[in-house]
């Protein structure tokens, strides 16, 4: 469907349109055989052959008026041949004062009529595959059906926000719906509950359709923003275990429970990583948050936005603590134990008392480097709390946390820089050099100990916790995985990031801003990805599948695995 109501089909391996036919409907679906696109508008039903776009059959009445009775308005907005293709499903959604009960949908098989009775306002409905459910959605919940009784055999309800439509897997335990934030979100059906596996965040506006392909290994979305994306949803999905919108800055809490994302609304959202379940909403500035960092218990949180301003918030409640002004993107860093946030100012990195805002040191820095937007748009902790870094257009500045030491690293126009966890290492992001991508450096001495070679100019990195692996983010949008020892490059493992990264605690996932407004967090271990492909399929791991998703000759050990847990 577009703006102006007319019916589209296009090619999901080029994105080229393959035909059209204006202007009518308000829904369309496409027959289980893949034969045919059905689609109404008030006056008439209609059906085109999908791959030539031939208008092959009109049906004089809207598919409401041809079950024998009435919706509310006369029309209904979504119509579904079953699997079978003898029985059809409508919805309705309206108040009948003669069965005294909102009536979510009819089924149809021949001329019986089941009417499945309490759900108002339908915004989503669709067969299972194997016909014997049918879904319907409203904002509020989503009810399984049996197709035979109309009895309701489960319902689950949104984690946050709204539904706004649903769509049945080629499995009939696996349902997508749609979320008004324009997100999806993948559910698994077992006996009496609905557990959700899988979010996937990229549209700027709500999810208005869902459609999986025939194979169901991929998920199409559609959203207010005008734009279609396509998912792939098999056992691995590329190792994607969380999305969730953002356009700024990102941290995770040292426990890794917690996911801290900013937004271009002025809005900083708490997640939690096992589900993706949004637990704190608020909105301390009123521009973009591109600086984000939690304290090592997740309880407060440091934001630097456009909007001119630095502030502390209680990451519980969301109340903003203390606020500084800000001058240009100057950068700010939260340390491991709250107590201290360091940022730059007009020719100096200002330290300040994490509880009350006040300065309780002033650190210098070279006279080139003396001005805000030159000096602190890169600046970090080191996560043992031991040092201090901040990039500058000149130098790399290293302080010692306490005395206050410095240390210059010759490193110009700095992006990103990272410290390994005992702080003795660090790794910092410019303009390639003849020697590679990015240097790392002793800290104590400022001595260069080798480069990360191969991968053009670097917009973010990360070390691991353990200190085992580097990760970088480029300019091409490569995600780059290093043995942090001998500076080897081991994965490329996506090529849509877009600056900065994060490890979760334990080091199993990784984090990466990504194009289009988006933070994808991946999973980087066997068992991760073992755990992801179990409860996307519902059952245990072929040993053809572990060869083609996880490159090995045979399944890894395994916990039995129990549908529905993480």
């Amino acid at each position: 469907m577009s703006d102006d109501y007319e019916v589209a089909v296009y090619d999901t391996a080029t994105g080229n349109r393959l035909w059209k036919w204006g202007a009518c409907c308000g829904w369309f679906t496409i027959t289980r055989d893949g034969r045919l696109v059905m689609t109404s508008d008030e006056t008439a039903t209609y059906a085109f052959d999908l791959e030539t776009g031939r208008l092959v059959a009109s049906y004089p009445a809207a598919p409401c008026r041809g079950l024998g009775f009435e919706s509310a308005e006369g029309v209904c907005p979504i119509w579904e041949v079953a699997p079978d293709g003898r029985r059809t499903l409508v919805t309705d959604g309206a108040w009948h004062e003669d069965l005294g009960a909102f009536v979510a949908a009819f089924v149809r098989d021949g001329t019986h009529v089941t009417r499945l009775l309490g759900q108002g306002d339908v915004n989503g409905a669709g067969w299972s595959p194997d016909g014997a459910t049918v879904a319907t959605s409203n904002q509020d919940s989503v009810i399984v059906w049996d197709a035979r009784t109309g009895q309701p055999r489960l319902s689950f309800f949104p984690p946050t926000g709204r539904f706004t439509t649903l769509a049945f897997g080629r499995d009939p335990t696996l349902v997508a719906t749609g979320m008004n934030d324009g997100s999806a979100i993948l559910w698994r059906l077992t006996a009496g509950s609905a557990t959700p596996i899988l979010k996937l965040a990229r549209h700027a506006g709500e999810i208005r359709s869902l459609a999986f392909s025939s194979d169901g290994t991929r998920l199409m979305t559609g959203g207010d923003d005008g734009r279609i994306r396509v998912w792939d949803v098999t056992a691995t999905g590329g190792g994607e275990s969380l999305s969730v919108a953002g356009a700024g800055g990102f941290d995770f809490s040292r426990d890794g429970r917690f996911l801290a994302v900013g937004a271009d609304t002025g809005h900083v959202d708490l997640y939690e990583t096992r589900d993706g379940r949004r637990v704190l909403d608020f909105r301390p500035h009123t521009q973009n948050v591109d600086v984000v960092a939690l304290d090592a218990r997740g309880s407060r949180l440091a934001t630097a936005s456009s909007d001119g301003s630095v502030k502390l918030s209680d990451a519980q409640s969301g109340s903003v603590m203390w606020a500084r002004a800000r001058t240009g993107r100057n950068g700010v860093a939260i340390s491991p134990d709250g107590t201290l946030v360091a940022m730059a100012i007009e020719g100096a990195v200002d330290v300040m008392d994490g509880r009350t805002g006040d300065v309780l040191r002033a650190l210098e820095i070279s006279a080139t480097d003396q001005s805000a937007d030159r000096v602190g748009k890169t600046i970090a902790f080191s996560s043992n709390g031991k040092f201090l870094a901040a990039g500058g257009s000149d130098w790399v500045y290293v302080w010692s946390v306490g005395d206050w030491q410095r240390v210059e690293l010759d490193q110009i126009f700095v992006e990103a820089l990272s410290f390994s966890p005992d702080g003795r290492r660090i790794v910092t992001s410019g303009p390639p050099g003849l020697s590679g991508a990015a240097p790392v450096w002793d800290t104590l001495t400022g001595t260069q100990l080798g480069w990360l070679v191969g991968v053009p100019r670097v917009t973010g990195v990360a070390f691991s916790p353990d200190g085992s692996r580097i990760a970088t983010s480029s300019a091409d949008g490569r995600l780059t995985l290093w043995d942090a020892a001998n500076l080897r490059q081991l994965y490329t493992l996506a090529r849509d990031a877009n600056g900065q990264l994060a490890f979760t605690a334990d080091g199993t996932g990784l984090a990466y801003a990504a194009e289009g407004g988006v933070v994808r967090v991946l999973a980087l271990r066997i068992e991760g990805l073992v755990r992801l492909a179990h409860t996307r399929l519902g059952r245990m791991l072929t040993t053809s599948e572990c060869r083609q998703y996880l490159h090995l000759d045979s399944c890894p050990p395994s916990s039995v695995f129990v549908p529905g847990t993480p």
